[in-house]
């Protein structure tokens, strides 16, 4: 299973934005013998009553890029995705009633600190 998913990942590495139809094909082809590999492995578990993984794949979502010959490295929405669960963490640690504005001003604050050790790096290298 995991070296599967290595060698699709290997072909995303070396592809460009958009997969030509034969990195699409083998990209495919890893990407099918990985699922079906990790769900071989579930079912194993499950039929011992283990839970061996405490995660949440997102295995239907990876079925997608079967749909497209775009390359997942290069085109993806990952980072939104953390964006938005990070923004939660921070709106259920507000109060209910002044949830909205507390957790824009947190998020806010948060940016600003980022965004001020970068500023911070690039000052030091100029130096």
């Amino acid at each position: 299973m995991f070296k599967c998913f290595v060698d699709a990942d290997r072909i995303c590495r070396k592809a460009g934005r958009h997969f030509t139809r034969k990195e699409h094909a083998l990209f495919c082809f890893y990407l099918e013998k990985a699922l079906v590999s990790y769900n071989a492995l579930a079912q194993e578990a499950a039929a011992q009553g283990k839970r061996t993984w405490n995660l949440l794949p997102k295995h239907h979502a990876v079925t997608h890029y079967f749909d497209t010959k775009i390359n997942p490295r290069r085109i993806s929405c990952y980072q939104d995705e953390d964006m938005v669960g990070r923004v939660k963490k921070i709106y259920v640690a507000c109060h209910g009633s002044s949830a909205p504005q507390r957790s824009l001003q947190r998020y806010a604050i948060i940016a600003c600190l980022r965004w001020w050790a970068v500023l911070l790096k690039e000052r030091l290298s100029l130096k």
